[in-house]
């Protein structure tokens, strides 16, 4: 069995500067535990654990003969938890810019993996990038993390979709990159700008 997702990975100025804010919000001590930089991403579908044989299928089928869609921009700003700001559990940076386009491109991967037997998430796909994860759940409500002026905005083109494997060890999960469909303007891909 293969842990995988599927993700918009992040280029390196941009990863520079969520571990910036990462350093600088590290100074007040919060229980968080930080996603380390290079596997911080926008997750699109979180597909779990699958058979060797589903994991060739979605790569070949989804990731290697069809366009998925043209490259588009993406902008990041500000911060938030989820689920609320009383028990915290995950602390992320939100997307300004792009986000209906990762939410038709999250519910074309549901509706195409159905017939794999993946099913589609219980909750609605709500855009963000997961900096950090609170080991213990206290209220942040006298605290200034959650700001939108937190992070300034940030943007770059999304220019490909990753389907990743999850490998996790001890240290916390390693990410690897199985395929990826690198964004060109087509105008026959999936979804169009």
């Amino acid at each position: 069995m293969i842990r995988t997702f599927i993700a918009v990975n992040l280029p390196q100025n941009i990863k520079d500067a969520l571990y910036k804010l990462q350093q600088d919000l590290s100074a007040d001590k919060l229980p968080i535990r930080w996603v380390k930089t290079e596997s911080i991403h926008i997750t699109l579908k979180f597909i779990g654990e699958i058979h060797e044989e589903i994991v060739k299928k979605i790569s070949d089928d989804l990731f290697t003969i069809h366009p998925i869609c043209e490259p588009f921009t993406i902008t990041i700003s500000g911060t938030g938890v989820f689920p609320n700001a009383k028990r915290p559990r995950i602390l992320w940076v939100g997307i300004t810019e792009g986000d209906e386009i990762l939410a038709e491109l999250a519910k074309s991967f549901e509706e195409a993996l159905l017939p794999l037997k993946i099913p589609k998430e219980g909750r609605p796909f709500r855009p963000h990038i997961t900096i950090g994860r609170f080991t213990l759940q206290r209220s942040l409500k006298n605290m200034n993390i959650l700001s939108p002026t937190m992070f300034p905005p940030q943007t770059f083109t999304a220019d490909k979709i990753s389907f990743m494997k999850s490998t996790l060890k001890p240290s916390g999960a390693e990410y690897s990159t199985i395929a990826e469909n690198l964004l060109t303007p087509v105008k026959n891909s999936i979804i169009r700008k």
